[in-house]
């Protein structure tokens, strides 16, 4: 089974999930490799359809923050994790190691993993995710990958040599709750990657991940993004022995 799902029902049943995007499918280069993808054709008219749902649905507004579809494209951090771990010397690194990727969408640097030998677990709490998944795990096979929803990641008892994430900054009151996160899944030898596209609260991250025992080594990548370029932050963190 390409994708093995550890799925709730509280995610598998959700209404949302008969929502029908406008999708577009196409090959996305990622540095000497390429993925075929199928992707939202429009993240903002996706976000509409979200709204008109709720409205159509009597549900409160406030839902678009849990249900707005921005997972449902590849974003430059994205993009760049995915260079960071196709370069030849991580390659070699990740071969056979367990890593999970926290707040996945897409889940393209999981694919360029899997694909390159690690033993990846993808985690997000968006309903749709998981039908995205099956699609393009389904392109680009042999790759294997196990979802796991968000919410059942706090008793998780297993623990991964890698962890993975792009993105996920967006809110200042998720520093201290990923770093956290983080800690609790890592082996004692783990690495952490995080890509960010520069958002104001990298800082405080890197300062959170210090206090639980993470040394931080920062590495600046350009990636291109609707034909322009997009400067991102690579920040690897090490356990201090």
């Amino acid at each position: 089974m390409p994708v093995e799902m550890l799925l709730p029902s509280s995610l598998r049943d959700h209404p949302i999930t008969e929502l029908q995007y406008e999708l577009v499918t196409g090959i996305w280069p990622l540095g000497d490799r390429a993925l075929k993808m199928t992707t939202l054709s429009n993240v903002e008219k996706a976000i509409d359809q979200v709204f008109h749902w709720l409205e159509a649905n009597g549900r409160d507004e406030y839902d678009i923050e849990k249900l707005a579809p921005y997972f449902g494209v590849i974003w430059p951090s994205a993009s760049a994790l995915a260079g960071f771990l196709g370069q030849l010397k991580i390659l070699r690194q990740i071969y056979g190691k367990s890593m999970v990727e926290l707040g996945c969408g897409l889940a393209v640097p999981s694919i360029i993993a899997s694909k390159s030998g690690a033993k990846c677990t993808v985690v997000d709490n968006h309903p749709n995710v998981p039908n995205f998944l099956k699609m393009n795990v389904g392109h680009n096979e042999p790759c294997h990958l196990r979802f796991v929803a968000s919410d059942d990641i706090p008793g998780f008892a297993e623990k991964f040599e890698w962890i993975i994430a792009s993105d996920v900054l967006y809110e200042r009151s998720l520093v201290e709750t990923f770093a956290k996160m983080v800690s609790q899944l890592a082996t004692p030898d783990a690495q952490c990657v995080v890509a960010d596209p520069g958002r104001p609260y990298i800082q405080e991250f890197v300062h959170a991940m210090n206090r639980y025992g993470w040394i931080d080594r920062l590495e600046p990548w350009t990636v291109p993004h609707k034909g322009q370029s997009c400067d991102v932050f690579i920040m690897v963190f090490t356990r201090t022995k």
